[in-house]
């Protein structure tokens, strides 16, 4: 046999090697849940301590949008 064949013997045993060797390697590693892997968020320092709702939300603001939205709306023709 010519080289190129022994080398792509030689290529295709390495590629067998590693993975038999990936596979008894993922067999010994245990699954662990996602679940587990988690911060506990309930006293977790970043989190904060109550929760946030709208009242960061300037209404007037959104007022102001919606109105626009419904002007252009009549101008395209949609109503």
């Amino acid at each position: 046999m010519s080289s190129g064949w022994w080398l792509m013997i030689g290529l295709l045993g390495l590629a067998a090697g590693i993975y038999a060797v990936d596979t008894q390697l993922k067999k010994r590693s245990r699954k662990r849940p996602l679940s587990q892997s988690q911060p506990d968020y309930e006293y977790h320092p970043l989190t904060p301590d109550r929760d946030l709702g709208l009242e960061a939300v300037d209404l007037r603001k959104v007022d102001r949008v919606n109105k626009e939205n419904e002007r252009l709306e009549k101008l395209n023709g949609k109503r």
